[in-house]
């Protein structure tokens, strides 16, 4: 979100990108959920991870409402149908977790991806952590939890950052999404591939290697 506000006030989209995060952490779900239901499930106010990353073309002098509103009509529009299409068979994410824990899944698959194509063996890891009550370790719910957009190199001492949002030091899911994940890394999370890998790391091409141990 912070990137998003960003981005929306150096385009001249909007003038105050802190009176859009502000409406995006306190008032945007209260406003939007009676049109938007799937909102009124999540259990915290900022909607993260709800407002579509896409391009976008707004009219001048567009509110920030209208722009966020703008937003979650696309993900309704994209998310949506892969979420009600998704397999309900036993074990699938879908029967064991809940539209807001998938989703927030993806925003960290969407985060640790730099390949597409390795998005659904990204899922698998994460999902056989969970089967097996493991923290989901992700670096990038770290960073988030730091308050940064990006960090080239996590080191041990970064993991021992006290936040929900820190997957190391918490098990579970963290408490949002910590971006907003795009079709892919969504379509990953409800359809991840059957691995038995518990462990990557990023190989120099931006690829990863996968490992059992």
């Amino acid at each position: 979100l912070n990137q998003i506000a960003a981005r929306l006030e150096a385009k001249k989209v909007i003038d105050d990108a802190s009176a859009f995060m502000t409406y995006c952490e306190t008032r945007a779900k209260q406003e939007l959920q009676d049109e938007f239901p799937f909102l009124a499930d999540y259990p915290v106010s900022r909607i993260e991870g709800y407002v579509f990353p896409s391009t976008y073309l707004f009219e001048p002098n567009m509110s920030y409402q209208q722009v966020v509103k703008m937003m979650v009509e696309a993900f309704e529009r994209v998310i949506l149908p892969i979420w009600e299409t998704a397999p309900v068979a036993n074990g699938t994410p879908k029967k064991r977790f809940n539209f807001h824990q998938v989703l927030t899944l993806a925003s960290i698959i969407e985060k640790e991806a730099r390949v597409a194509a390795e998005m659904p063996k990204i899922a698998s890891v994460f999902y056989n952590r969970l089967k097996k009550m493991q923290p989901l370790g992700a670096d990038p719910t770290v960073v988030y939890a730091m308050d940064l957009d990006r960090k080239d190199t996590v080191y041990y001492k970064d993991v021992k950052v006290d936040s929900p949002y820190n997957t190391y030091k918490y098990s579970g899911f963290p408490p949002t999404p910590i971006a907003s994940p795009g079709k892919k890394a969504f379509e990953a999370a409800v359809r991840p591939l059957t691995t038995p890998y518990f462990f990557f790391v990023a190989a120099r091409d931006g690829t990863h290697i996968f490992t059992r141990t």
